[in-house]
């Protein structure tokens, strides 16, 4: 899902449809404690049918994607493998290419895939069935063809940065403190992140817990939860984002989302 930006936190609200302005205490950014919707099993395995969905989607996009392809044309492909499997949408498809991917609030357009480009996808299938709706939420940066230097570099920093995110995620650990992990290394060098590191997911695509810095909400077990680092360079012409949907368990997570990076 197009990540949630610092003034998007305050109401815990997605960019593309509203959550609500929930209540914060007085002179705080954090809102009051609303509990996620998806902490018991059988809401959790709706979840995990929609990621498994998602999933699905990005080896079809893959084995689809040929230069001259538009963006929209590929958005297409992945919507009608979500409407082929029973599902809806969690979000506005993103699926971008090129210059595309340096904004974080990608739409599909008329742009076409060239040789050698670099592909961010954001998507969510939707479990529409028996007490539906549940959200997935997914990003992947692809290369079609062969990176340059500069894009591996980015590449490996920003999913570095996630791995540092996921390693502090557990029963206990504040928000703030995945949040930190990531953008603190990316900070070392050189690169910022504009938006928060993550976010809950439930019957709606964005719920608390909101990952972001100096959260002191603490995870529980049973928090579905995104962590999604990114990168964003106007100048070079690219951005990286990778996102994955994961569970807090007794020992640290399990995670939900398994398409290859």
């Amino acid at each position: 899902m197009q990540p949630l930006r610092p003034q998007d936190v305050r109401a815990v609200a997605p960019l593309t449809a509203s959550v609500g302005n929930g209540p914060t205490l007085a002179g705080s950014r954090e809102p009051l404690a609303i509990a996620p919707s998806a902490r018991t099993p059988d809401r959790l395995a709706r979840i995990e049918q929609a990621t498994k969905v998602t999933d699905g989607a990005f080896a079809v996009l893959k084995a689809a994607l040929r230069p001259g392809m538009t963006e929209k044309e590929a958005a297409a492909i992945i919507e009608n493998h979500f409407k082929a499997n029973g599902m809806g949408l969690s979000f506005p498809t993103i699926s971008v290419f090129g210059q595309g991917t340096t904004d974080i609030h990608g739409v599909p357009s008329e742009r076409r895939l060239q040789a050698n480009d670099i592909v961010m996808v954001d998507i969510g299938a939707r479990f529409e069935g028996e007490d539906g709706p549940w959200c997935s939420d997914v990003t992947r940066t692809f290369f079609v063809g062969q990176p340059t230097a500069r894009q591996q570099e980015v590449w490996n920093l920003v999913h570095e940065a996630q791995k540092l995110g996921l390693a502090k995620v557990r029963p206990g650990a504040t928000a703030g403190e995945v949040d930190k992990a990531s953008r603190d290394f990316l900070k070392s060098k050189g690169f910022s992140i504009p938006h928060a590191v993550g976010h809950g997911v439930g019957r709606k695509v964005h719920e608390p817990p909101t990952i972001q810095q100096g959260s002191f909400t603490k995870l529980k077990v049973g928090d579905v939860i995104t962590v999604e680092p990114g990168v964003y360079l106007s100048r070079d012409g690219f951005g990286v984002r990778v996102e994955d949907i994961l569970v807090v368990t007794e020992d640290g997570y399990r995670m939900l989302s398994r398409a290859p990076y």
